[in-house]
């Protein structure tokens, strides 16, 4: 008579709830951490990418400010606009000024008592003694804040900007004031620039504030939206409820000036709503949900069928041990294993012990193949890790590339401006310390916009290349060369002091001048102009880079081709 089986859990059933459970909350807990973190990456990603697409379409539109104030300054140095009680010459040269640059509404010149004698555009009235730009003009150049220009009702009014320049004559007494309404459709070309087709999809937007917080440039249709507080768009490390009511991620950066221009104080707010922003990432979450309820019936199903395959061994060996118990004649034994089937071989397992010692060589061949696959595991795992070293060792060459490129100007190879200025910081901590000098050259090529016109800009860019190409050759390693920006330079030179600048100026003047660059057009030669300026150790370097750009104006304004140091 054959022994009752003895009682305890399947073996198959309680693999299969084990596998099912631990892969459930395996992907539940992967999925939370991973759509977490996602979440979080993309806000800090987003909000750096708004901010800096507000601050440089902030340098944007200082850089177009400081272009149509040095447009003014030059008109004005026209002799024929001090001659336009004597001739129409001045009033042909404005109309012509007007046709180039569509984006002034209107030029005039008005005499000292405020009479308007030469006017080109939509002229605002014979007399500006009162209006505010020939006020401020008659003393100084004038840059005057965006406003609204009184139209008749039911039209939208045009913004308008106004500058203005005083016009003296030979023996130093006024002859009139240069003024000119400059039309606020050249931010909205600015705007457009910033915003790619790509940018727009996305829903990006870009708002302009004056320094009195007034919304002076919106998205079409939405000029009349209403922004959160101040103090909410600089703290932008979070997603911002609007006053519209929709949450959106910002980005906002505070005017500084170009040069000489201090800016007007305006304040560039650029948005893209969250829903937006977080498109990819709540996708990427639900492919992450996706896969992980995937895996985890995966890993339940395989739960249930390597519970299968372990406990139907443990079955037949338990009816091998009770055929052998009751002398039936067996021809091997299964490998064995616990549980209740486990609790069978036992009750067996004396009856059973002479045959297992047969079969103890079967054993230890197994114990060697197992040793043999671990073996071959340890070599994968070996690969696998030197493939992860190789792959975090070409992540990291990428990364210095990227830094690279981060600072360098791509035309040139110099330093661009962002990184001239973080090493002009640190040699300026360095020559404090030393208490040695350092030195500022500004140079930018003479009349290179008539080399642009007449060569082609791809000229154009083969004489930054050879100026740059020229200053790496004639300075010291430890020197700084950057460009700014169009056809303007800038050198450090540190342990020199200014003489010293000047001479190292004046030696790439003369290279310069000698350069004769082929082109399809014929022989090309061009000139620079050159300002220099010592620092003090107890000012920043931006002061300095100030002094020598006000040398530089001197030098081009005393006939170009020059170096003029400032005193």
């Amino acid at each position: 008579m054959s022994a009752a089986a003895p009682r305890g859990f399947r073996l198959k059933n309680l693999l299969a709830l084990v596998f099912g459970l631990l892969a459930m909350v395996l992907a539940a807990i992967l999925t939370l951490l991973i759509s977490r973190h996602t979440s979080h990456t993309d806000q800090q990603t987003v909000q750096v990418r708004l901010s800096s697409l507000a601050e440089v379409t902030s340098h944007v539109l200082d850089i177009g400010l400081y272009e149509r104030m040095h447009d003014i300054l030059e008109l004005a140095s026209v002799e024929t606009l001090r001659q336009y009680d004597s001739n129409g010459a001045s009033q042909a040269l404005l109309e012509k000024m007007r046709e180039s640059m569509p984006q002034y509404r209107w030029l005039g010149v008005a005499d000292p008592a405020g009479q308007l004698h030469v006017s080109a555009g939509e002229t605002p009235g014979a007399d500006a003694a009162a209006a505010p730009w020939f006020q401020e003009g008659r003393q100084r150049l004038y840059l005057g804040d965006v406003y609204l220009e009184a139209v008749a009702p039911g039209r939208r009014p045009p913004r308008l900007m106004d500058l203005a320049v005083p016009l003296y004559r030979a023996d130093g007494q006024l002859a009139g004031v240069l003024g000119a309404h400059l039309s606020w459709d050249w931010a909205r070309g600015v705007e457009s620039t910033m915003l790619t087709k790509a940018r727009r999809q996305a829903g990006i937007e870009i708002f302009v504030l004056n320094a009195r917080g007034q919304v002076i440039l919106a998205p079409v249709g939405k000029e009349d939206t209403e922004l959160p507080p101040l103090q909410q768009l600089q703290n932008n490390s979070h997603a911002l409820t609007w006053p519209d009511g929709e949450d959106y991620l910002s980005g906002s950066f505070r005017s500084q000036g170009y040069r000489d221009n201090p800016g007007l104080g305006w304040r560039v707010v650029v948005r893209q709503p969250v829903d937006k922003a977080f498109a990819a990432s709540k996708q990427l979450q639900v492919y992450i949900i996706g896969t992980g309820v995937a895996l985890a019936l995966l890993f339940t199903l395989l739960g249930m069928a390597l519970a299968h395959f372990l406990s139907r061994p443990l079955a037949e060996l338990a009816q091998a041990a009770d055929r052998l118990r009751s002398g039936l004649a067996v021809t091997h034994l299964p490998p064995g294993g616990i549980f209740r089937e486990t609790r069978q071989l036992s009750a067996s397992f004396d009856h059973l012990l002479q045959d297992l010692r047969t079969h103890q060589g079967e054993l230890d061949e197994l114990n060697s193949s197992l040793e043999a696959q671990v073996s071959d595991r340890t070599q994968a795992i070996e690969r696998a890790n030197t493939h992860l070293m190789s792959v975090l060792e070409e992540r990291g060459q990428l990364m210095e590339k990227l830094a690279e490129l981060a600072n360098t100007d791509s035309l040139t190879n110099l330093l661009n401006r962002r990184a001239f200025h973080e090493r002009a910081a640190l040699e300026a901590k360095r020559a404090q310390r030393q208490n040695s000098a350092i030195s500022l050259i500004t140079f930018d090529i003479d009349h290179f916009k008539q080399v642009n016109d007449r060569y082609g800009h791809d000229t154009g860019d083969d004489v930054l290349r050879q100026c740059a190409s020229a200053c790496l050759q004639q300075l010291r390693e430890i020197d700084l060369v950057a460009r700014f920006g169009g056809e303007e330079f800038v050198i450090l030179l540190p342990e020199t002091a200014q003489p010293g600048a000047e001479q190292v100026a004046e030696r790439l003047r003369q290279l310069f001048e000698g350069m004769v660059l082929q082109t399809a057009q014929g022989a090309l030669q061009f000139t620079a102009s050159f300002g220099v300026a010592a620092w003090s150790p107890d000012e920043e370097i931006s002061t300095a880079l100030q002094r020598a750009d006000q040398a530089l104006y001197a030098a081009k304004n005393s006939g170009r081709n020059r170096v003029v140091g400032f005193f």
